[in-house]
């Protein structure tokens, strides 16, 4: 799973109806077919050092962007891979053994809100006003939608992503249409999906937006004293870093009760498997169970983006120039 995120820490989010300002090769025969060449550096550019024999150990550097690549600012995994955008609008992959970083392609201009998602054969990333896609091996760049403000998210047969207009458009992969949902309505960050319904938080973290997929009214959680910064969604549960209550909680989205699962004060990162809510500041990564009980230390150093697939978290550190692999 992966989201999108903000460019600079501390850069706020564009005003509803606002328009975010825009910042001054061949397969091998071991490459599962739409899968990037990662052993190859033909026809890539390589982002910095990387560490190529990662093996099954605990923790290892996957890779490191070198000067003038700009700083990681959204991660996704897929298949044998992880994809990173960076903040000057490159998108990266790298294998999760590790390997050389390969660049796939540099969005027409640099993002403000940053995802990246990967869908099929196609990755999906955003510009200062662009959804644009690439090929996971690289190639031609294609520009989705023009009127990209916050969020990407997607499933096995859409992308969705919130517009300049305060819509939701989603792209239907089956025949490359694109229609509206939600118009008017999207005033915040965070989009995010689950088999039914899409999910995104308010501007100011003080509500949660769940909008049924198959369409339908939109229905609105209040927090609370919560407000989320951060927020990954299963099926039942919304997963946020609560700025107000200092930490980690859940948000049952049937009604909006808040439960504290850890204090957390400085939590920036957040990541979800089936089983943990995983979490990281600026100087350690952490694992919770969903349902509360005691944390357990990942990784002693710190996180800035982090996601989980089956048997391990890859995370980007506090810097945001270097991609680790650590065990779940």
């Amino acid at each position: 799973m992966a989201g999108a995120y903000r460019c600079s820490q501390n850069q706020p989010l564009p005003e509803p109806g606002e328009e975010p300002s825009e910042p001054g090769g061949e397969e091998d025969a071991g490459t599962a077919p739409g899968e990037p060449d990662g052993g190859s550096s033909s026809g890539t550019a390589d982002g910095g050092a990387s560490d190529t024999s990662c093996g099954e150990g605990d923790l290892c550097q996957l890779a490191e962007l070198g000067a003038g690549n700009g700083a990681v600012c959204a991660i996704t995994t897929a298949g044998a891979f992880v994809y990173v955008l960076s903040d000057n609008g490159t998108a990266w992959s790298v294998p999760k053994s590790g390997g050389p970083l390969k660049k796939l392609a540099t969005a027409t201009a640099a993002p403000t809100v940053c995802g990246i998602e990967i869908v099929g054969d196609n990755v999906y990333f955003t510009g200062a006003t662009t959804v644009e896609s690439v090929p996971v091996s690289g190639g031609d760049t294609t520009i989705v939608s023009s009127n990209y403000l916050a969020g990407l998210t997607s499933d096995d047969t859409h992308v969705y992503w919130g517009t300049i207009a305060l819509a939701v458009d989603r792209l239907t992969l089956a025949n490359g249409a694109i229609d509206s949902l939600a118009t008017g309505n999207f005033d915040g960050q965070y989009l995010r999906a689950n088999t039914t319904s899409l999910y995104w938080t308010s501007s100011f973290g003080s509500q949660i937006s769940i909008l049924p997929k198959s369409g339908g009214s939109l229905a609105v959680l209040t927090l609370g004293a919560a407000r989320a910064s951060r927020m990954e969604v299963d099926e039942t549960r919304a997963y946020i870093i609560d700025t107000v209550g200092q930490g980690i909680a859940s948000v049952d989205l049937v009604n909006g009760q808040v439960a504290s699962l850890i204090v957390a004060e400085n939590a920036q990162a957040l990541g979800l498997s089936e089983s943990h809510v995983y979490y990281g500041d600026s100087s350690t990564l952490d694992r919770i169970a969903k349902s509360g009980g005691a944390s357990s230390r990942v990784a002693g150093q710190g996180v800035f983006l982090v996601d989980v697939d089956e048997a391990h978290v890859f995370f980007v550190d506090w810097n945001r120039s270097k991609l680790y692999r650590a065990l779940r």
